[in-house]
């Protein structure tokens, strides 16, 4: 939204000098102008109420300022996700506040370096909760919760002497990678984070059994359950930290 608003202003300022002629003059004012236009303005914070008492239309025009390609929905799920999020007995989000200053510029870092949709870093939030040394019942370990024969396939060391699982930042380009690859596959960022976390075969399963549907929320009820729930939890995940983050 903010670059939209530049872009407006600096067309209405440019032809406006134009139309003057371009004197060295005008052109300095323009250059103070873009300096005092691109900094940060305080972000929008919605307080618990506004989140409990969300609409869709509200939900949408506030994604929308987001500028995402990932495919943000109001559907029931995730607002069932922002409300636990949001009682008062959870924890999930502070735990993440107290951690993101330490790998967000990391995974800002990698995704503008491939050119992926920067929501991408909540994503880690849900797989780990942002710690390097998460280790799921199953044998996931680090801040994406690689599984150690994934990990091998995307080139990751895991041996006793060292898991580069829990290497910030080489496990977050692989990471991006692997998410890139299947985004390559299905076209769809949703679909792409589905089979991050339940393996592109269920995913491939579930477009058949949903007779060739093409979008996550077609073919949700035949994905495995942790995955059904998988993708609302993120989109609650990216839509309160970037609205509502809880304050530390």
């Amino acid at each position: 939204m903010r670059k939209l608003l530049f872009l407006l202003s600096f067309y209405l300022v440019f032809n406006g000098i134009h139309a003057q002629g371009n004197s060295i003059g005008r052109i300095d004012s323009l250059t103070h102008l873009f300096l005092e236009m691109t900094v940060d303005v305080p972000p929008l914070r919605l307080t618990d109420d506004e989140v409990l008492n969300m609409t869709e239309e509200r939900f949408d025009e506030l994604v929308a300022m987001m500028g995402t390609t990932i495919a943000f929905k109001f559907d029931p799920a995730v607002k069932q996700q922002m409300a636990y999020m949001k009682n008062p007995s959870s924890s999930f989000l502070y735990k993440a506040c107290n951690r993101k200053d330490l790998y967000f510029p990391v995974f800002e870092e990698v995704l503008d370096k491939k050119k992926m949709p920067a929501e991408i870093k909540y994503l880690s939030i849900v797989e780990s909760l942002l710690s390097t040394n998460a280790v799921s019942w199953c044998g996931a370990t680090g801040l994406w919760q690689f599984m150690p024969a994934t990990g091998r396939m995307m080139d990751l060391a895991i041996d006793s002497d060292l898991d580069e699982r829990k290497d910030i930042y080489k496990s977050t380009e692989k990471a991006c990678d692997y998410l890139q690859k299947m985004y390559n596959l299905y076209g769809d960022w949703l679909l792409a984070l589905a089979a991050y976390n339940g393996g592109p075969g269920n995913v491939n399963k579930a477009i058949r059994n949903s007779g060739g549907k093409k979008t996550f929320w077609e073919i949700r009820k035949y994905l495995p359950k942790e995955t059904q729930n998988y993708i609302p939890k993120f989109l609650a995940t990216a839509f309160l930290m970037t609205f509502s983050p809880p304050e530390h």
